[in-house]
């Protein structure tokens, strides 16, 4: 073979840079591809990139995955449209392929408007990766909207045997650029070797009436792991996203509109696979081929092109996010950031997120966080920059996921498009463990706020199930959806089992003629379903029903997860409709079944005479009861009229029937049956009774109960036990009182507002509560700390913060607890634009409370205030002034004035001036 060899290039290089330059000639270099038999193919590519007039920038070349690679010589022409100013190119650096120190580059800018460059290692080089950047400078005199082509007209590649190395090339571009000037980009990525992540195309803020596009990416090494999903450009119901897979490394996405949209902002994001046999600090080019952007009119609107890179990251496991959020607009949205299970021994943590065009409106909290708990744990918020809120976590104590690190809230602006995804990064964090050492965290991507309309959203309906009990599973939508005529998804089941295929009996559906169910069970763990009809039906209510097994072993307490996958819902015209899925969808909790009670209850204080509603209630372990025959043993009263499911666990199950025989009046037999099923805890049916006129105070009626022929949903045999009560003539014992504690506060401070019990609350097993705050806002999620139940073992507490400023609180407990005293806390902020002097009311309701005995109890909800009050002064912490000579040293002193109150902590940076 003429030419030289790797190796001898090698040696010659030990003898001095001079003689290296002289062989490495890239007339010499050339002579290395003779006639040697071509093996392995790959292709060079130049980035398409974007500068400004007069800057300069490096523009990659990139290679495609190549087992080994020798050298390459790679010729550039850059071309300058008729009339623009010529590029100027720089000295070429090597790059990830050629990293080692005994690799060599060399650069020939001989001809103008052309670039040579030639790079050589003397051991074994890999793609895919970069070859080398070169500095290109744009002329000042450039105007903003030019692109310059970077075309190769030469390629030429060995591998390390010097046997050359079949090469595609592919010409970049260099688009001059200004703020009005729209540009399609590639957001580069990081993840671990195997991990899936998704990249984000955006738009410019140049980028203005936009009506679709088309992009085509190359991205050599990697591969597409998904469709692509809409971003927050194009929003709103009439948005199609149609994702070309036909190759897995060349994905072509197009996006359309029936209205338009305006950047700056995402495209689309989609998911992509990292090789799993990728190494750290590999480089993947992610490069745009062909894309055309057309305006409403369908006219094409001139971009330039600016590519990404996905960088291999080490193996790391421990990864924080943004959790998945919804809001409506005009809301703020409690935004979550989460750790994932591989988050251990976490003891410290710096971030900043980018938010986009949102702002933060308030400090991040620890509320209901993992280290909610842990004492003196420190939390600072910097919001200088509200779009791009750094947040540091600092504590004596260390903490694990999975679980929230804190919240922040983030308002969405209020005319947001519902269905939009304003989307949330987390663009730095470092992490410390209980030693101080570092801890190897990395950030997902993906984040963001789903914008929701009133009701405009799709789910899986939560339940509460037995071990081993085969339910029917409900996907439904909210009462904002309009006009559905189909849909198809993947329930991803998330442990549980499909037993059968969906239907639309009991459905929205139900009395549409002609709609077709179909169920994909190849896999019983991840079945399919698509539903076509000719009609189209409106929410609220379910879109179809599939029965579902809980596994025999699951245990009381365990939660599954069913998460919808490749959903699609499509209007009449087959349009398909954006819906985001709602919080807390999907979320199955097991119970089991052998506690669950029937009850009578017990009701004091009546009166001789009086007719009553006599409730028949369930407990939290009644499961999937879809009928029961009831008999009552009334003890001397006598009941005057049918039952009646109003405002019970049936009330919203259509098509259920309950009949009453009262042909003994004082023994009367209620059957219920149900199309579906309900669960407790609440009230089954009421039944009127009176008091006999004759009834002395004191007198004590005891009702009995017997419950018979309980089934489930599938018509199998429901255990549940039945237990009785009474009923107590005379005064009523006073019922326990919780109220809103009256608090204070200045506007724009968060505050914790305590909900509390009086002396007349005994033996509270469990309580669900909402919140009416008001202007007011929920920071976070409420706690036990301090409170009755601080200290009952197995207590559980839970905040639904869908809607801020109504919130909802619900405590379940093992054990009981007995006022007076706090029952919870919760942080509030007062709205920043609240008058001093002014009050806020808050309103409180309590929708059930049982005892220990999972009986119902009565609690009267008392309402109460935030007061507004006037700022304080500003606390002022400064540098005192002090003299010295002139070589001296001298201490000096940070001071606190007379304002400065109650501080427990601060950062201070020392700008010395010279000093």
């Amino acid at each position: 073979m003429v030419g030289l060899r790797v190796d001898s290039i090698y040696r010659l290089q030990q003898r001095g840079v001079g003689v290296v330059k002289k062989i490495l000639g890239l007339a010499v270099l050339g002579l290395l591809l003779g006639a040697a038999p071509v093996l392995a193919q790959g292709t060079v590519s130049v980035a398409n990139v974007t500068a400004q007039p007069g800057a300069t920038v490096d523009v990659p070349v990139y290679v495609s995955d190549l087992p080994q690679i020798g050298g390459a010589s790679i010729t550039i022409q850059m071309v300058a449209p008729t009339g623009a100013p010529a590029l100027v190119a720089g000295q070429a650096v090597k790059g990830t392929v050629f990293p080692n120190a005994n690799d060599v580059i060399q650069t020939d800018l001989t001809i103008p408007g052309q670039v040579q460059v030639v790079a050589v290692s003397p051991g074994v080089s890999k793609g895919p990766g970069t070859l080398f950047t070169v500095p290109i400078t744009v002329p000042a005199a450039a105007t903003a909207g030019t692109t310059y082509q970077l075309h190769v007209t030469r390629t030429e590649v060995v591998d390390a045997a010097n046997n050359p190395l079949a090469i595609t090339p592919r010409d970049g571009s260099l688009t001059v650029s200004q703020a009005a000037t729209p540009v399609v980009s590639v957001a580069s990525g990081s993840g671990a070797p195997g991990q899936t992540i998704n990249l984000a195309v955006n738009v410019s803020e140049g980028a203005k009436g936009l009506g679709g596009g088309s992009v085509e990416l190359y991205m050599p090494g990697l591969t597409v792991a998904g469709d692509a999903v809409n971003g927050n450009v194009f929003a709103g119901p009439n948005v199609v996203v149609s994702t070309d897979r036909t190759k897995p490394n060349q994905p072509v996405v197009v996006v359309v509109t029936a209205s338009s949209g305006n950047g700056p902002g995402t495209l689309f994001s989609i998911p992509v696979t990292i090789p799993a046999n990728a190494t750290p600090g590999q480089v993947f080019p992610v490069m745009l081929g062909a894309v055309d952007i057309v305006d409403t009119s369908n006219n094409t609107i001139p971009v330039g092109k600016q590519d990404g890179v996905v960088t291999v990251a080490a193996q790391i496991t421990a990864t924080v996010r943004v959790a998945p959020t919804s809001a409506a607009a005009g809301t703020t949205a409690m935004v979550s950031i989460e750790a994932g299970a591989g988050v251990q021994n976490l003891a410290a943590i710096r971030m900043t997120l980018d938010l986009g065009a949102l702002s933060a409106s308030g400090d991040a909290t620890l509320a209901g966080g993992l280290f909610a708990g842990i004492p003196n744990t420190q939390l600072s918020t910097d919001r200088s920059n509200p779009s791009q809120p750094k947040i540091i976590l600092v504590s004596p104590g260390a903490a694990n996921g999975p679980g929230t690190l804190f919240t922040i809230p983030v308002p969405v602006p209020a005319n947001a498009t519902p269905g939009s995804l304003l989307p949330i990064n987390i663009t730095a964090v470092e992490a410390l463990d209980s030693n101080n050492q570092p801890l190897p965290i990395m950030a997902e991507a993906g984040g963001g706020i789903v914008v929701l309309a009133a009701g405009q959203y799709i789910q899986v309906n939560p339940e509460t199930v037995a071990p081993g009990q085969t339910f029917n599973l409900g996907v439904s939508i909210g009462p904002g959806v309009q006009g559905v005529a189909g849909v198809r998804a993947t329930l991803n089941l998330g442990g549980l089992t499909a037993s059968g295929p969906a239907t639309k009996d009991g459905t929205l559906f139900a009395n549409v003629p002609n709609t077709i169910v179909q169920t994909d069970l190849t896999n019983p763990g991840r079945p399919g379903v698509i539903l076509v009809s000719p009609g189209a039906v409106n929410g609220p209510g379910l879109l179809f029903t599939i029965p579902v097994t809980v596994p025999a072993t699951a245990k009381d307490g365990d939660i599954f997860q069913v998460n919808l996958e490749g959903l699609e819902v499509i209007d009449q015209n087959n349009q398909v409709m954006p819906l985001p899925i709602a919080p807390g969808s999907g979320v199955i909790t097991v119970r089991s079944v052998g506690a669950g009670v029937i009850s009578v209850v017990s009701v004091s204080g009546v009166n001789p005479g009086d007719t009553i509603n006599l409730q028949i209630a369930a407990n939290d372990k009644v499961i999937g009861l879809a009928g029961a025959r009831f008999a009552l043993n009334l003890g001397g009263l006598t009941a005057t009229g049918n039952a009646t499911l109003n405002g019970g666990i049936f009330a919203g199950i259509a098509n259920t029937q309950i009949s009453t025989s009262l042909t003994n009046p004082g023994a009367p037999e209620v059957i219920l049956v149900s199309p579906g099923a309900a669960n407790g805890p609440g009230t089954i049916f009421t039944i009127p009774v009176q008091v006999p006129a004759t009834a002395t105070v004191g007198q004590v009626f005891t009702i009995g109960l017997v419950v018979s022929d309980a089934i489930d949903a599938n018509n199998q045999p429901l255990p549940v036990a039945a237990q009785g009560g009474t009923v107590t003539v005379g005064p009523a014992i006073s019922a326990g009182v919780v109220s809103v504690q009256n608090a204070t506060g200045a506007p724009g401070a968060t505050i914790n507002l305590t909900v509390a019990a009086d002396a007349n609350v005994r033996d509270l097993g469990g309580v669900r509560f909402t919140l009416d705050l008001g202007t007011m806002t929920a920071m976070g999620d409420a706690v036990l700390t301090g409170g009755i139940f601080a200290n009952v073992a197995n207590t559980q507490i839970a905040t639904d913060r869908t809607n801020p400023s109504k919130p909802q609180i619900i405590i379940v407990s093992a054990g009981s607890a007995s006022g007076p005293g706090a029952v919870f806390t919760i942080p509030v902020q007062i709205p920043a634009n609240a008058v001093p002097g002014s009050t806020i009311p808050v309103g409180l309701a309590v929708a059930e409370a049982i005892n220990s005995q999972n009986q119902p109890i009565q609690l009267v909800a008392q309402g109460g205030t935030v007061t507004v009050q006037q700022a304080g002064p500003l606390g002022i912490v400064k540098v005192q002034d002090i003299s010295g000579a002139a070589g001296s040293t001298i201490d000096l002193a940070i001071a606190a004035d007379a304002n400065v109150k109650d501080l427990a902590g601060a950062r201070f940076g020392l700008d010395l001036g010279g000093l």
